[in-house]
């Protein structure tokens, strides 16, 4: 799993991300981004609507730090 930086720094940390466009950010596939959530070493999104889920940017700039050993309310 490695990240685009540039995706990443262009994220407003007081915004959010949907979920499917975090999983292109980070080039995992969404099967393997909701396993990744389901264990905890990916930041878990929250729903704003029936079919719309995002992630906090914090939260994914959080994980772009160091990816292999981010785990969830650390």
């Amino acid at each position: 799993m490695t990240d685009s930086k540039s995706d990443v720094s262009s994220l407003n940390p007081l915004g959010f991300t949907r979920t499917r466009e975090a999983f292109d950010i980070f080039k995992v596939s969404p099967s393997t981004g909701y396993r990744l959530i389901k264990g905890g070493k990916f930041p878990k999104p929250f729903k704003i609507s029936p079919g719309i889920s995002v992630n906090r940017n914090r939260d994914l700039i959080k994980y772009s730090a160091d990816p292999e050993n981010y785990r969830l309310g650390e």
